[in-house]
């Protein structure tokens, strides 16, 4: 599963009127996974446990603030994250307030605060719990696709552009996962 992009991943069975790339939920729902994934645990469960709390509607910092920490490691424990799930319900938790408070829940307004500097980004990233420079690689390696100022993200040195076994013969920056180019040419769920 490492080779596969994180967010097409995490797609899974979610129908494609739902899906917005770019939107605040589905950024969050980015950092949610970012998070998750930067534990030592396998891609798989990460997964997971980033759709179950989709499912559950905490694909908001709102929401996922008002859930209260029983339940987000109910959800966490029977979705395969049970190794680290009273840890990571305090991280969600804390994230979620962060964001509310600074950024009005929408990590866009995060990107504007770092007037578009991977790293400005990448700092205030780290002000979230739980999200280190891996979890900021990760988040970083899946929104270089809508978030310009980051591609191609690099890591030691390496371009790390998100790879997807499916399309082996398109070039990562025109295939922008499931956001497609409008009759314009441009990305319809761009940030701008």
């Amino acid at each position: 599963m490492s080779s596969a992009v994180y967010s097409k991943a995490m797609a899974g069975p979610m129908p494609k009127s739902k899906m917005r790339p770019a939107s605040p939920s589905a950024l969050f729902r980015l950092l949610c996974l970012a998070l998750l994934a930067s534990e030592r645990i396998r891609p798989e469960q990460s997964f997971a446990a980033t759709r179950a709390l989709t499912e559950s509607r905490w694909s908001t910092p709102k929401a996922m603030a008002t859930a209260s920490w029983e339940q987000r490691v109910k959800v966490l424990n029977t979705h395969e994250y049970a190794r680290y799930d009273e840890k990571t319900s305090c991280f969600l938790a804390d994230t979620s307030t962060l964001l509310l408070e600074k950024y009005g829940g929408d990590l866009r307004e995060l990107r504007e605060a770092a007037k578009r500097d991977p790293t400005c980004e990448r700092k205030l990233l780290r002000e979230c719990k739980g999200i280190g420079n891996v979890g900021v690689d990760i988040f970083f390696r899946e929104a270089q696709v809508i978030w310009d100022e980051l591609y191609p993200f690099e890591i030691s040195g390496r371009c790390a552009p998100p790879v997807d076994s499916a399309f082996p013969s398109t070039p990562n920056r025109s295939r922008v996962l499931c956001l497609g180019r409008n009759s314009r040419g441009s990305s319809p769920l761009s940030c701008e």
